[in-house]
């Protein structure tokens, strides 16, 4: 179910940010979304401002700190678009956390401070969204204790055991959708209850973009001993899904994941979700954050830190054209033109793209293969490229820890 995350990308001009050391252009890095780069910065100030103390934590799942500076930086009377940025960033946590009756004060804060604001949400549907979500309770964890479950990788996808409503599916965790997704087929059997809601700008796999005008709302999702309520799900056509096999009934996108706050799947054949987190004696840095309801991963590769998009409902593994500029010499040895299809709910696409026999890049400190590597070609590529399940077949387990949002490998 390619549920991408819907699009209300906006980054707005604010006044320059007092950076240690001075060189560092935190503007920049967060025009560019660089935001590995942006938090390192943001730790090396003397006192940096609650907005950008707040834009980190907002994106590194950092609840308490998110509410506690950016709610400071809206109330100190500083420029209107600045105030606007504080609310926005705490919109699109909540929507994360699946809290949209949170997140809609700040909507109608956000786009009280600033015409630029309203013009560009507005346009995206993003109110409507969350006003028809907010019409139910916020998405809330009534049970979370450790589960094991069969997961199937025979796919290419993690399709586990789930109970909507109290009927028994197979679902995927889709670590790349901002949203969880069904067909109306799937809401019907399901009993979940639909809503029409204004024309949402949705974007999939590679970019591709397509228009979601549905949206429901599951009562109970229960993964093994997890208990969620009023789990909030985009509805898509059953044209647009019907090349999904008649198994795989939907896809459990960030929401859900959050909520079960630690996710780790075996090559065995099981996944285990909601287990309890070993001590760390010492500080960790994440090496995971969510921007715009996407997961980011930061990978190196010959000493550079690089972001990469980490999605577990496509397998296969992808770069951009940021990337290829790491390797020039390389490219052009063994660089094989080739071209790339893109598929999902909004139609399937060809990229042109370079194929490379394999590159090798560190993520948490373990080595990880793309075999073959390839560059792909499109318009507004995020980040270096994207990760998918194919990279971590050589791996004995997958951790993902949403409280400390961080990934770990066991070879």
């Amino acid at each position: 179910m390619r549920s991408r995350a819907l699009q209300f990308v906006l980054i707005l001009p604010l006044a320059a940010f007092a950076a240690e050391p001075p060189e560092v252009d935190l503007n920049a890095l967060r025009q560019a979304r660089q935001w590995f780069a942006f938090r390192d910065a943001v730790q090396r100030m003397a006192k940096a401002p609650d907005i950008v103390r707040g834009m980190v934590a907002c994106r590194f799942n950092d609840l308490q700190g998110s509410e506690e500076y950016m709610l400071r930086a809206a109330k100190s009377g500083k420029a209107g678009t600045e105030i606007a940025v504080a609310h926005l960033d705490l919109i699109f946590l909540y929507m994360a956390l699946g809290r949209f009756r949170t997140a809609l004060p700040h909507y109608e804060a956000a786009i009280a401070a600033s015409e630029p604001m309203r013009a560009a949400l507005d346009g995206g549907g993003l109110g409507s969204l969350l006003r028809t979500y907010a019409q139910f309770p916020d998405l809330s964890v009534e049970a979370r204790e450790a589960s094991s479950l069969p997961c199937d990788q025979s796919r290419g996808h993690l399709e586990v055991p789930v109970n909507l409503n109290g009927v028994p599916g197979k679902y995927m965790l889709d670590t790349g959708a901002g949203f969880s997704g069904v067909s109306e087929s799937e809401a019907s059997r399901v009993g979940m209850r639909v809503m029409e809601t204004s024309a949402l700008r949705a974007v999939g796999l590679a970019g591709a973009a397509g228009s979601v005008t549905k949206v429901g709302v599951a009562e109970r999702v229960d993964l093994g001993a997890i208990q969620l309520r009023n789990v909030p799900f985009l509805v898509f056509s059953d044209a647009a899904v019907a090349s999904l096999h008649p198994a795989r009934g939907g896809a459990l996108g960030i929401q859900v994941l959050i909520a079960c706050e630690t996710v780790r799947w075996h090559r065995a054949g099981y996944a285990e979700l909601g287990f309890a987190r070993p001590e760390r004696r010492e500080a960790v840095q994440p090496n995971l954050y969510v921007d715009n309801l996407a997961l980011r991963a930061q990978v190196e590769y010959g000493g550079e830190k690089l972001d990469f998009g980490l999605d577990t409902g496509t397998y296969g593994s992808r770069l951009h054209e940021s990337f290829a500029k790491l390797l020039p010499a390389d490219v052009k040895a063994s660089g094989r033109q080739d071209k790339w299809r893109s598929g999902g709910f909004a139609g399937s696409r060809e990229y042109p793209a370079i194929t490379l026999p394999e590159i090798e890049l560190m993520l948490a400190q373990a080595p990880i293969l793309m075999r073959p590597a390839r560059i792909v070609s499109f318009p507004a590529a995020w980040g270096h490229g994207v990760l998918g399940l194919d990279v971590f077949k050589g791996a004995r387990t997958v951790t993902l820890d949403f409280a400390t949002m961080r990934l770990t490998l066991a070879p």
